[in-house]
């Protein structure tokens, strides 16, 4: 009888391990997916603002998305990759005896995508700090502009109010 809960307590142990080991995987799996739709985001959020001119509003429309996309990457991203970090922490704790090229891959792969996520965290706010600098500029700009009583462009006319 013992012999039986013994089995039995040693088959729970190893469907939770196998389910901990699986939740890597799929956390990781999860974050690269996030980081590849984030960098997409982001690469149309750059192109948009370097390939024209915008006006004012365009410009203003276009950094209240920066601004969502950067919340989105700064909050969502570092959620997981703590997720992933959690995940690879428990698996490293559980197979602790395992072979040390293991262990040492999980912990470089780990670090890559953590690389990964600061890097368009990065890149975000470089964006951000861009379409920032335009708006700005393009302020300063209408600004001298009005005050020196010259013709002021289209863009310049919501300061006249």
């Amino acid at each position: 009888m013992e012999h039986l809960k013994l089995n039995q307590r040693s088959s729970v142990e190893n469907a939770e391990n196998a389910a901990k080991e699986e939740a890597e995987p799929t956390a990781v799996s999860e974050l690269r997916k996030w980081l590849q739709t984030m960098s997409e985001k982001l690469s149309v959020m750059e192109d948009k603002f370097t390939k024209a001119t915008l006006a004012r509003k365009e410009l203003d429309r276009l950094a209240a998305d920066q601004q969502i996309l950067q919340l989105q990457i700064e909050i969502d991203g570092h959620t997981l990759v703590n997720n992933v970090q959690r995940a690879v922490n428990r698996n490293l704790e559980v197979n602790e005896r395992g072979a040390d090229r293991w262990i040492q891959r999980r912990q470089r792969h780990l670090k890559t995508l953590t690389k990964r996520w600061y890097h368009l965290w990065i890149r975000s706010l470089s964006v951000q700090c861009r379409i920032e600098y335009q708006l700005d500029h393009l302020h300063s700009v209408c600004f001298i502009d009005l005050n020196f009583n010259q013709i002021a462009g289209s863009d310049c006319r919501w300061l006249e109010k």
